[in-house]
């Protein structure tokens, strides 16, 4: 028997065109569940970027003002109000998604409580809003009064979806008594864009290094939970015994690592890329490279390790929250974080070990078929499901 559609509106305050692992997230889960079958809208709040060249399955709907002060003196809440509420008498909304407890999350609730008190809302953490690391300042939830409006927010959920372990570890720290209506649904990737990928150009082709070298490769924003000066510092250290190994960072705003890079003496070593916005290149980029090194401080879940899974590269992933949640099952090798000398020596082991680098490929790639998208979205539909029949 056909499952009816559903009609899901999914909120994030932040979104395509900023480029994001939240970001890319939603916009992958729409699709998917688009595919299903079920009537997808995404909501997100109006910036001053040119949208992106993207295949959308879904309806995308904007609010809210561009000029700075709208959020803080309550336009673009309003704004959202009205919004929201022209799309629920639209479609008759059968739940709302929205991803992040902080600013997406705010806005929901309190329409929940002024407008529509019936309608289900579901929460999905992502990291910042629910993790929090004092040595970095990183977290919403160092301040109280952030922490309060987020523990408020997750009371007044009707179910919380948790993308990691270590997420759901923070929920229950933070506000056990909400541990009955958390669903574990990691994030996901299309799995096929990778397998089926045709490669076009070699990683060593596009920045003219030597045929025959050893590229380890990084992915990410440049944010100091990335840990990225620990990958370069190890470099240091890796240079001296192998003389053509090589660290690409891609990732916007990158070029500020340059001074670090310059200081240690590794230009002709270290590349730094920015984003690489098509998709294709970037996954050339994966699919040629030798490694994968994620030297994060803390992750939410790290989408950058799937990637890098699927198109089969061993990882060496620091042993924090995030990264040690996805590569498991002896998919990747887990280091110290914070430490380049631990980080120097598990790229010497690789390197000297291609029996080893082949075994943590085949595993990797037999792991992440548990993470192709349309499963995880049918795990959402089930959760939406619950929540919408209660």
């Amino acid at each position: 028997m056909k499952i009816k559609g559903m009609n899901i509106c999914i909120f994030s305050h932040s979104f395509l065109p900023r480029i994001g692992g939240m970001e890319w997230v939603v916009h992958n889960l729409a699709n998917a569940l688009s595919i299903l079958g079920h009537n997808v809208i995404v909501l997100t709040k109006r910036i001053r970027k040119p949208d992106l060249d993207i295949k959308r399955l879904y309806k995308l709907e904007k609010f809210g003002f561009t000029f700075k002060g709208s959020t803080r003196i309550g336009l673009d809440f309003l704004s959202f109000l009205y919004k929201i509420h022209k799309i629920n008498k639209t479609y008759k909304l059968d739940v709302i998604n929205f991803h992040s407890a902080a600013y997406s999350g705010l806005y929901v609730v309190r329409y929940k409580n002024l407008i529509n008190r019936n309608i289900p809302i579901v929460a999905t953490l992502h990291g910042e809003d629910i993790q929090t690391m004092p040595e970095i300042n990183y977290g919403y939830c160092l301040s109280k009064k952030w922490r309060k409006k987020v523990i408020n927010v997750l009371k007044n959920s009707n179910a919380i979806i948790s993308i990691s372990e270590s997420i759901k570890n923070d929920i229950k720290n933070l506000v056990p008594q909400v541990m009955d209506k958390v669903y574990d649904v990691p994030n996901g990737i299309w799995i096929e864009e990778f397998f089926n990928h045709k490669i076009k150009q070699d990683i060593r082709d596009k920045f003219s290094l030597p045929k025959n070298s050893k590229v380890i490769i990084s992915v990410g924003r440049n944010h100091i939970k990335k840990g990225f000066e620990y990958g370069i510092r190890a470099m240091e250290l890796v240079s001296q015994k192998f003389k053509d190994v090589y660290y690409i960072i891609i990732g916007r705003d990158t070029e500020k690592l340059f001074s670090l890079v310059k200081s240690l003496k590794l230009e002709d070593r270290i590349i730094l890329v920015g984003e690489i916005k098509n998709k294709e290149e970037l996954i050339d980029c994966y699919k040629t490279s030798d490694i994968y090194l994620s030297p994060s401080l803390i992750e939410s879940f790290g989408c950058t390790n799937l990637e890098a899974m699927a198109s089969g590269l061993p990882c060496i992933v620091t042993d924090v929250p995030g990264n040690r949640d996805v590569v498991k099952n002896n998919c990747g090798i887990l280091v110290q974080p914070s430490s380049a000398q631990a980080i120097a020596e598990k790229i010497e082991q690789l390197i000297l070990s291609p029996g080893l680098m082949a075994e943590l490929k085949q595993n990797a790639l037999k792991e992440i078929k548990n993470y192709d998208w349309m499963n995880i979205a049918k795990k959402y539909v089930e959760v939406y499901t619950e929540v919408a029949k209660k």
